[in-house]
């Protein structure tokens, strides 16, 4: 009687050879060149999409804190770094990733690189805009309405 396995008794363990190791590791090697940019540029266009939820976020926590305590209650943006702020508070957030196109903003200085979105007690705001494009190439507008204090953000043209 012949054995019929017998290319896979060779090894005193039964394991594998260096060969089939290696074709192994470079399978997996070349599998992980083709997929990996594609990781990096879902995890840059996602980062992005994390920074802008993230100043909607801020400006909607500041239209609530002004018509809870019935005061004005600013959002101040510096379009030059990215960063924003709530008026009273040290966290900061930040743009990155993410190209300012054009702004209407109350500004605070004449070069238009720090401005400020206010809401009021009543439901209003100084109104403003924000025209964003991440990475990838899309576009996005931040919009806070004048007389309610609604804050918008709409994706993909503008």
């Amino acid at each position: 009687m012949r054995p019929r396995l017998a290319y896979f008794r060779h090894g005193a363990a039964g394991g594998f050879t260096l060969l089939e190791l290696i074709v192994v590791l470079g399978l997996i090697g070349l599998m992980l060149t083709l997929v990996l940019p594609g990781l990096q540029r879902s995890y840059q266009r996602e980062r992005g999409r994390a920074n802008l939820r993230g100043l909607v976020v801020a400006l909607r926590t500041a239209r609530s804190e002004a018509a809870t305590r019935h005061q004005r209650v600013r959002l101040f943006l510096d379009l030059r770094t990215g960063q924003f702020r709530l008026e009273g508070s040290g966290n900061r957030g930040q743009l990155t990733g993410v190209r300012i196109s054009d702004s209407r903003l109350v500004w605070q200085d004449q070069s238009k690189e720090h401005g400020y979105i206010a809401f009021y007690g009543d439901g209003s705001s100084s109104g403003g805009r924000l025209k964003l494009t991440d990475p990838g190439g899309q576009r996005h507008v931040v919009e806070v309405e004048v007389i309610t204090g609604r804050v918008t953000l709409k994706s993909g043209g503008a």
